[in-house]
């Protein structure tokens, strides 16, 4: 996504109160020079990332992207749950599909290596939810090991291909078309819920999705959460430019309280998941019983 090169970026401007106060290693941030900025823009435009003062739109030089879709003939509809008043992820989904919207799969369709890696801890049968999940890629692994699936994203287009590499697989996954701030977090208990890269959420709504996972976990489920460390703004290898979007162990270990911690760890690895995420990550790992 051109962003190979890129020092670590300042906090974006409506989030430097959180950035202050977030656990974890301080960060040194650099003015940053017109052509850098440029690219900076250019990365807010493609992500959404309003905070920065940059209008999603359309971004000299990118390949034009197709107008959102129906669903393809011959391929299920998603069906869209109820948006509670006050709660609409539009203007995301609406990045989201723009995104999504190419033959191929953005993040590849293998999971991520953590959920590979953690799935030994579930039980055969044991019902998962994916949180986020756009084009499927971890929902569609996990059901082929015999879990039963619930899987949610906000982008129509990611679902529709979601429904299409289930179909390919032979996956069975139960999938909704919703956003984290309309879902329905106390519908259903799950033995597990995995949340895998959603550091789309800047801290205020960060806070509130990991509110919601401890809800949608029964007593003694499991968490399986994954995302980018704060030294990933420099790798620029995946994840949005803003560094208090990003996981620290002790973030993690402060926001989930008396849960029993069986794996933690922050680590760098060559990621290789489709063109999104590509190259050296800074990558956190959090696997977690929530207290019986």
């Amino acid at each position: 996504m051109g962003t190979a090169g890129l020092r670590p970026l300042s906090p974006c401007p409506g989030h430097r109160a959180h950035a202050r106060s977030m656990p974890g290693p301080s960060l040194r941030f650099e003015p940053i020079a017109p052509s850098l900025k440029q690219e900076r823009e250019t990365l807010c435009r493609i992500l959404g990332c309003a905070a920065f003062g940059v209008a999603a739109g359309p971004v000299s030089g990118a390949v034009p992207r197709r107008p959102a879709t129906p669903a393809r003939s011959g391929l299920p509809r998603v069906r869209r749950r109820d948006t509670p008043a006050g709660m609409t992820d539009d203007a995301s989904a609406a990045r989201w599909d723009g995104r999504y919207d190419r033959d191929d799969y953005l993040f590849g369709e293998a999971p991520a290596a953590f959920v590979e890696r953690q799935a030994h801890r579930l039980m055969p049968g044991d019902r998962v939810l994916a949180v986020a999940d756009g084009e499927g890629r971890n929902s569609v692994w996990l059901a082929g090991q015999g879990f039963r699936v619930t899987a949610f994203d906000a982008s129509a287009r990611g679902l529709e291909k979601a429904r299409a590499l289930a179909a390919s697989k032979g996956a069975n996954v139960d999938f909704h078309l919703a956003g984290v701030e309309a879902w329905d977090w106390a519908a259903t208990p799950y033995d597990a819920v995995a949340a895998i890269y959603i550091q789309f959420a800047g801290p205020a709504l960060r806070d509130r999705i990991f509110a919601g996972l401890d809800t949608a976990l029964r007593p003694g489920g499991l968490l399986l959460l994954h995302g980018f460390a704060p030294r990933q703004v420099g790798y620029g290898t995946g994840g949005p430019p803003c560094a208090e979007n990003m996981y620290t162990l002790e973030l993690l270990r402060t926001a989930f309280p008396g849960y029993d911690i069986l794996h933690q760890a922050d680590y760098d690895a060559v990621v290789e998941a489709g063109p999104g995420h590509n190259g050296l990550a800074a990558m956190i790992d959090f696997v977690a019983r929530k207290p019986a």
